[in-house]
């Protein structure tokens, strides 16, 4: 609540030096699992704390819970999708796996994530184990759970030590008898609110109460001057905008997209060579046809980075994925250190090729080419390999018959393609007297197409999938 409300009057302050920006342009969603905000102070502070952000120009959705956040979207538990470029997550701590690990097995009294205690501090059922702070289910006295903040945190630790000690020397342990000072929350520029020793306040006369007692909080009296004298500027100045502070952001980012987001549009900016850890991306172009479809271990992007930085295809989740970015700048940087890599990116950025240049090396075939199938021009008298034989019987084959590529066959089946490169490979690492069969030998999956297909739609076909070669089936 006290994030969403202090970005927003970021906004508002900033907005003031950019007049291209519309007001309604950029805007701040508060997503809340709770009927109204602050629970832990009362209804009027929490329904006033609500006025004044839905004022500033925060938009806040009550009882909805996050499903998941995409590159693009956030999508709600009842189905709802957000559009979003920045997310700030709040959510609260997780229990330690340990404790997890002792509550399932029965080893220690756990609710709800939290160690159960007695108002001593020592755990419920056992001797000499204490727990205190946000792993534990602290009572209060006058009923209740103890909320998860420092001011009753630092005071469990303080009891739980004194009852330790006098555990050993015998003494009578001592219950938790704090009930807390109050709650102050800040929700934008000299607006604030609070509940302290029951009375409650808001507007500039808590914001000037939770300052003052964070100022107290701070140690060393230097730097209780150089933010006194830095605040007390601010109340009569606006917000400064500046901040210069190095940003180091790491060249590799994760993201999530959910069937259906679009990862970017043609005409976008490329920032970024994206990698597929699990699910599906098509790639479109403008008409709808499909270029790509990229899988689990495949990657796409490199066309754009390597020419003018701009999108020319759309692309889209086809179920739930899971994508690694890989920085523009550093791409690049890697390409060009390491030839190997420049060579590999710049092969496979032919396969993103635009309608119009498809349709350029269509006109340029023979009118009575264009007019005919795969079954028209295909080559039928082929040099292929059983599987059964062996390398040295294939290498026979590669100088009787000279080819870069040779269909290997199963009970009159093409189970794949043979390099000859990788046939060479495969000697040089297991020596010229191998009678290892070509079915051992690493196949590349070959590439279909029937028999029927339209000359112009091959040539498309081969010219996006980036292979020269096709069996017709």
């Amino acid at each position: 609540m006290e994030t969403a409300g202090q970005i927003q009057d970021l906004i508002l302050g900033a907005r003031r030096f950019y007049e291209n920006i519309e007001p309604d342009e950029p805007s701040v969603t508060l997503i809340h699992s709770g009927e109204r905000l602050l629970g832990m102070l009362s209804d009027n502070l929490g329904t006033y704390t609500g006025k004044c952000l839905t004022e500033m120009g925060v938009k806040i959705i009550f009882k909805s819970r996050v499903r998941a956040v995409t590159a693009r979207t956030v999508q709600l538990g009842d189905g709802v999708s957000l559009s979003a470029t920045l997310v700030v997550c709040t959510v609260g701590n997780a229990p330690h796996p340990q404790v997890k690990a002792l509550g399932a097995s029965g080893g220690l009294p756990v609710e709800r994530g939290k160690v159960v205690v007695e108002s001593s501090g020592q755990v419920k059922g056992l001797t000499n184990v204490w727990s205190a702070g946000d792993c534990a289910a602290f009572p209060k006295s006058d009923g209740g759970n103890c909320p998860e903040t420092a001011q009753f945190a630092m005071r469990q630790g303080a009891l739980v030590a004194k009852n330790i000690a006098a555990s050993f020397a015998g003494r009578a342990l001592k219950p938790f008898r704090f009930t807390g000072l109050g709650e102050l929350a800040t929700i934008g520029h000299r607006k604030a609110v609070a509940q302290v020793f029951g009375m409650r306040f808001s507007g500039i006369i808590a914001w000037f109460m939770w300052r003052s007692i964070y100022l107290m909080k701070l140690p060393g009296f230097d730097r209780k001057l150089r933010v006194m004298a830095e605040w007390s500027f601010e109340m009569f100045f606006p917000r400064d905008i500046n901040l210069l502070t190095p940003s180091f952001s790491s060249p590799l980012g994760e993201m999530h997209l959910e069937p259906g987001d679009s990862l970017f549009h043609a005409g976008e900016p490329a920032q970024s060579l994206y990698a597929v850890k699990k699910g599906n991306v098509n790639i479109t172009d403008a008409q709808g046809q499909l270029v790509k479809s990229a899988g689990p271990g495949e990657h796409f992007g490199e066309r754009a980075l390597l020419s003018d930085g701009i999108w020319r295809f759309d692309a889209t989740a086809t179920e739930s994925s899971e994508l690694v970015a890989i920085d523009g700048e550093t791409f690049k940087t890697l390409a060009k250190s390491i030839g190997s890599l420049d060579s590999l990116f710049r092969g496979t950025a032919q396969q993103y090729h635009l309608p119009e240049e498809i349709q350029q090396t269509v006109d340029m075939i023979p009118e009575a080419t264009r007019k005919a199938c795969a079954a028209d021009v295909m080559t039928r008298n082929i040099a292929f390999l059983d599987a059964n034989v062996t390398v040295q019987d294939a290498v026979a084959e590669f100088q009787a018959h000279p080819h870069s590529t040779y269909p290997v066959t199963a009970d009159g089946c093409v189970i794949g393609l043979l390099r000859r490169s990788v046939a060479y490979e495969w000697l040089k690492n297991h020596g010229l007297t191998c009678v290892d069969k070509l079915q051992a030998l690493p196949l590349t999956k070959p590439f279909c197409i029937t028999a029927d297909t339209p000359v112009p739609v091959l040539v498309g076909t081969l010219m996006r999938s980036g292979v020269s070669k096709a069996v017709v089936v």
